[in-house]
């Protein structure tokens, strides 16, 4: 059985949300963490998301990945994921 080691606090304003379409991933400001691009390549998945945030310490932490199914934009313009899902 797996247990937690520790609990961290995060900063809620600080969660993004990262679309990743066949291994390339995207934001809503061009602003791509190298710790999103790392998850990314271990994901075989055509499209998902990667929700990140900082904890109280100013880490970037993965939150989630998700296949989409109960995922909003966010922060995205609409147009904006419009134009990355054309890419399909």
């Amino acid at each position: 059985m797996r247990h937690f080691e520790h609990f961290e606090h995060f900063d809620e304003q600080s969660e993004r949300r990262y679309f990743v379409l066949k291994g390339k991933v995207y934001s809503s400001d061009n602003l791509i963490p190298t710790l999103a691009t790392e998850i990314a390549k271990g994901i075989g998945s055509p499209f998902f998301t990667i929700d990140m945030a900082n904890n109280d310490a100013g880490e970037l932490r993965l939150i989630e990945i998700g296949d989409r199914q109960v995922s909003d934009i966010k922060e995205w313009p609409a147009q904006r994921l419009v134009q990355i899902l054309n890419l399909l």
